[in-house]
């Protein structure tokens, strides 16, 4: 019996579970929420409580105090308070596991809370610099990593935690 190789699936399928959309881009300034289309302030909340429900009791990928300190200043607009971009897409991970955790969603083109993800992905730094806060770094890039790994991109995930410690290749 022959083989038919032009119908074989290729050895890495690594993100083949879903068509992802483009990165939204940004262009030296973060997202308003109203152009990240976010939720009220209410609705994140309960987010960010799905979120810690799931995750943040065993892993503590965030720092409670700190984020409901960043997530309500966000909402407040002031306008001396800018986010880094490493406190932006904590926040953005955050509201799209707890989009994910609270979804009955069926589709099957786009993960759950990637709405919120792709934002976050987006606003990641692509170097880590000495003024970046290493511990929201490394809190944000596990998000990501985690985030990754659940919509089947295993080698993108490896990447972001792998990009913590550029010496490891």
């Amino acid at each position: 019996m022959s083989h038919d190789n032009s119908t074989s699936l290729p050895i890495n399928l690594d993100g083949a579970a879903y068509q992802l959309p483009p990165l939204p881009h940004i262009y030296g300034h973060l997202p308003t929420i109203e152009e990240a289309q976010l939720p009220s302030l209410d609705h994140a909340i309960y987010l960010f409580n799905a979120f810690k429900f799931h995750l943040n009791q065993t892993f503590r990928f965030v720092d409670e105090r700190r984020f409901t300190e960043t997530l309500h200043a966000f909402y407040r607009h002031d306008p001396d308070f800018a986010p880094s971009p490493l406190a932006f897409a904590e926040v953005m991970f955050v509201l799209a596991f707890g989009k994910a955790f609270l979804s009955r969603s069926t589709s099957t083109t786009t993960p759950k809370g990637w709405m919120y993800a792709s934002w976050g992905f987006a606003a990641l730094p692509t170097l880590h610099n000495d003024s970046q806060d290493n511990m929201l770094a490394i809190q944000v890039y596990c998000l990501a990593a985690l985030y990754s790994q659940s919509i089947d991109m295993r080698v993108t995930a490896f990447d972001y935690v792998r990009s913590l410690r550029p010496e490891i290749r």
